[in-house]
């Protein structure tokens, strides 16, 4: 790889990770006027349109048809999986602050890697495990102070974090759905296909 193609992946990387920290923040304030569902329908729909014209352009339309029947069960697993990361990371973040909620959405990868070792059997090496444990105790750490609302069961903080705590697992069920697909058509046919879908769904 070049070094001009590595600063491009890098600036790509660093890019998706600011509009991911600035994500929760507009949530909140779009919240006040949308509910989950709704929002989550224009977001999907708005993806579904950016991706079709950009794969008409090419052509490289997929064909839903053509897939067969296991695959297609697959995919609507998927579509399931991603509108049940998208709907309950918003309730989640309507019972809790953004912090919060971007703390407990880092699971979500480590669920993904976790899966992967054990059904596609990659490797995990020390590193990951490191990570791994830091990432538990610093979930530790940042909700100390937060234990006895835990505790209670019935407060609201308590049922926002049980919402971003099945948001991450629904989203590592969808990137390992994902991978599966990818054997079949491409990502880019693939986000259509599932953001399609998804709207078909919501509506």
């Amino acid at each position: 790889m070049t070094v001009t193609r590595h600063w491009y992946g890098f600036s790509l990387s660093l890019l998706t990770a600011v509009m991911w920290g600035v994500l929760p923040v507009v949530f909140e304030l779009l919240l006040d006027s949308l509910d989950a569902v709704t929002l989550t329908w224009i977001r999907f729909g708005f993806s579904a349109l950016v991706v079709w014209l950009f794969l008409l352009q090419r052509k490289q339309l997929p064909s839903f048809a053509k897939l067969a029947p296991s695959v297609k069960l697959v995919l609507l697993l998927a579509i399931v999986s991603l509108l049940g990361n998208f709907i309950l990371y918003l309730m989640g973040l309507e019972l809790l602050d953004p912090e919060s909620t971007q703390v407990l959405i880092q699971l979500a990868p480590f669920i993904l890697m976790f899966g992967s070792v054990l059904f596609f059997g990659e490797a995990f090496g020390a590193v990951q495990g490191v990570g791994a444990v830091l990432l538990i105790v610093g979930l530790g750490l940042f909700f100390n102070d937060r234990l006895a609302a835990l505790l209670q069961g019935t407060s609201t903080y308590t049922l926002g974090i049980v919402c971003m705590l099945l948001a991450s697992v629904s989203w590592g069920i969808y990137g390992l759905l994902q991978k599966n697909l990818l054997a079949y058509m491409s990502s880019i046919q693939l986000t259509l296909l599932i953001y399609g879908g998804g709207v078909v769904a919501l509506v």
